[in-house]
């Protein structure tokens, strides 16, 4: 799904800076061509740490946590599955 924001983002600041520059328009031109450069940058941004991203079906091991309270005190781990 963030794909599609940033995708969508990126189009409508090309689409209105297009516009901006038929029409020779600077204020038009310069808040969407920034809103264009700022979506090429999410996009690149999506990419890049996309793969970095855990998927479904694999298993998750959160840290060791220590405790200490007056039953018991040692490390406590914890293995969470998707």
């Amino acid at each position: 799904m963030p794909f599609f924001l940033s995708l969508v983002n990126f189009l409508n600041g090309c689409c209105w800076t297009g516009y901006a520059l038929i029409k020779f328009d600077i204020y038009i031109t310069i808040p969407n061509g920034l809103g264009t450069i700022f979506g090429l940058i999410q996009l690149i941004l999506y990419f890049y740490y996309h793969r970095s991203t855990l998927k479904k079906g694999k298993n998750v091991e959160l840290p060791t946590v220590l405790t200490k309270n007056a039953i018991t005190s040692g490390n406590v781990s914890v293995t969470v599955e998707k």
